[in-house]
């Protein structure tokens, strides 16, 4: 009879001197030799089970039994690792070994009965890259990892006109990087005239991190500085844009402020200020200076919108309120001595004149044996009681 071996069996047939023998044996990975040294042997398949290490990782994934010879899936990865996603299943911790992908179809992994086979969960950290943002905490349920992005002040999530600043981006299953991309934003700026009146453009734009200004909300067009944008008003000089609302001034201010856009009407806008939301800038406004009498009066906007009122005063005359916006000029007060030419008694009224004005000169004075004459200073004569006389430095 030829030999006819069954499952995980092998047979060998052999007729030494006429007498057929049969050498039986089972194969690796089976066990318990049916039909020893007859034509049909068979054998048992060995079983084995594949245990699952988490290696470093929490969570649960059953064992799983299997028969040698026989194709059978893994169990499905159970396990989780904090900022990361399973990559596949390894015969060595470290990696180094065998390895397999999750739910792979697998035998023979061993071929002694009864073992147990151990893999080990592969991990891969989930790396995040943001531009113009920052990255949060990797998260990763079933393997799918997420991240929320977070961008930077005045910056928004790319390719969208809505303000995001916070999103989620999730990545597929076992993907191991995750990005995202803010861009700056295009801001608007409402310029109030804060009791003037507006220039020829009411808004501007200007993205975040940004020198240039824009005249359109997608910050495309540039603001050309030909055009009269700054506000003006009647009696009053423009000291400047700024981001908060301050009152008129009318004297000498030295006072740190912020200074968004520089003073005068050119239309010439500076870039001291980043500018990360939609937000308003104010005039600020100085009175002019008001011209007194005998005198000029000149206002100077100074860096920083400062200001700086200028007044000088005609000869003879005294400045009252200086470094305001309404100065005066007063005359000198002069006083008066006359004089007896060495008779009679002089008089003493009047004491004293203002520059500017007009006095009366005194009366004819008595001298006995003299008859009065005029009186006289600096080479000019004037008559006694003489009306509407200048006091001035020229008369006096």
């Amino acid at each position: 009879q030829a030999c006819s071996a069954g499952t995980g069996a092998s047979c060998t047939l052999s007729a030494p001197l006429g007498v057929c023998t049969y050498t039986t044996a089972c194969k690796t990975g089976y066990n318990t030799l049916t039909n020893s040294g007859k034509y049909n042997p068979s054998c048992t398949a060995n079983t084995y089970t594949v245990t699952y290490d988490a290696n470093g990782g929490t969570g649960t994934t059953a064992s799983s039994s299997h028969t040698y010879d026989v194709s059978k899936a893994l169990t499905a990865n159970g396990y989780a690792l904090s900022g990361h996603v399973f990559s596949k299943w390894n015969t060595s911790a470290d990696g180094s070994g065998t390895a397999y992908a999750d739910k792979a179809s697998v035998k023979n992994l061993t071929a002694t009965n009864g073992a147990t086979v151990t893999l080990y969960a592969q991990w891969t950290r989930v790396s995040c890259t943001a531009t113009n943002a920052t990255c949060g905490t990797v998260t990763v349920t079933n393997n799918v990892p997420s991240v929320t992005i977070t961008c930077n002040e005045g910056y928004s999530k790319t390719g969208t006109t809505d303000r995001t600043h916070s999103f989620t981006v999730t990545g597929s299953a076992g993907a191991t990087s995750l990005s995202g991309s803010c861009s700056a934003q295009c801001n608007a700026v409402a310029i109030d005239p804060n009791g003037g009146v507006s220039g020829s453009i009411a808004t501007l734009y200007k993205k975040t991190g940004s020198g240039t200004w824009y005249t359109n909300n997608t910050c495309t067009t540039s603001y050309s500085y030909t055009k009269n944008v700054l506000p003006t008003r009647s009696g009053y000089t423009l000291r400047g844009l700024y981001d908060t609302k301050y009152a008129d001034v009318d004297s000498d201010n030295s006072v740190g402020q912020r200074l968004i856009a520089l003073s005068g009407n050119s239309g010439t806008l500076g870039n001291a200020w980043m500018i990360t939301e939609d937000t308003s800038l104010y005039a600020a406004w100085a009175k002019n200076c008001v011209t007194p009498d005998n005198g000029t009066c000149s206002l100077t906007i100074k860096d920083y919108g400062y200001t700086d009122y200028t007044t000088t005063c005609n000869d003879g005359y005294s400045i009252s309120g200086n470094n305001t916006a309404t100065p005066s000029c007063t005359g000198n007060k002069i006083t008066l001595k006359f004089a007896n030419g060495g008779h009679g008694t002089a008089p003493t009224s009047p004491a004293s004149c203002t520059y500017g004005s007009t006095f009366t000169m005194p009366s004819a004075m008595s001298a006995t044996g003299y008859t009065f004459n005029k009186w006289s200073v600096n080479g000019k004569t004037f008559s006694a009681g003489q009306t509407n006389v200048t006091c001035n430095y020229t008369n006096l």
